[in-house]
């Protein structure tokens, strides 16, 4: 059995060994799954965390219980956090540039057709992309609202899907976010803002509004 206590965590997973993790706060989000890291400030002192780094490294039902992702597979929430990677930060440094250059001078792709049989016409993009797909809105809920976008990305290829690793591809689309977007909006805001996810945020939707979702 392996513990590593290291700052390149994706790398740790990878690699298929149980990550002994000192760092932020917010670094559970990074699990694969629930419990698969031993977080420090998880425990009240480093006595007791060191004590439990020897529990596990020693009970092999226990040390594997922290690897049940390589079996199970990754959370959605996880696959959505590693594809965040499989666009290139200048690339991303891009995208981010035009987007606030639209905001700023206007979007010459801005422009929305009339309604389509008395539907509102939503944009819609994946998420570290650029080009926005025009979406009739099927019906005022949340399923019409993922229904009009699966039909209008069919045959689509996601971004990641030719940089995942064999252990996260998936076939077919699958949404796991819809939010709307704005230009000056974070990688967080993408993963842990607001999103639309009930039939009121649906109704809430206006002609023209401009939406991203994450495919996992």
């Amino acid at each position: 059995m392996t513990l590593c206590l290291c700052p390149k965590l994706f790398q740790v997973y990878a690699a298929g060994i149980v990550p002994l993790v000192a760092g932020a706060p917010n670094s559970h989000v990074y699990e694969p799954l629930p419990q698969s890291m031993i977080f420090s400030n998880d425990f009240s002192s480093v006595s007791e965390f060191a004590q439990y780094i020897i529990k596990v490294a020693n009970n092999d039902t226990l040390y594997q219980h922290y690897l049940r992702f390589k079996d199970e597979g990754p959370s959605d929430s996880f696959k959505a956090l590693y594809d965040i990677s499989a666009v290139h930060s200048a690339c991303r440094v891009c995208l981010k540039a035009a987007d606030l250059f639209n905001e700023r001078h206007g979007d010459v792709e801005a422009d929305i057709p009339v309604r389509i049989d008395n539907k509102p016409v939503l944009r819609v993009r994946e998420r570290n992309t650029f080009y926005f797909r025009r979406v009739p809105l099927l019906g005022p809920s949340i399923k019409g609202l993922k229904a009009a976008i699966l039909d209008a990305f069919s045959g689509y290829e996601p971004v990641f899907q030719r940089d995942r690793p064999e252990m996260l591809r998936v076939e077919g689309l699958n949404l796991f976010r819809i939010y709307k977007f704005f230009a000056r909006m974070t990688m967080h805001d993408t993963l842990f803002g607001p999103q639309i996810s009930l039939d009121q945020d649906v109704l809430e939707l206006k002609h023209g509004d401009t939406l991203e979702v994450i495919f996992v």
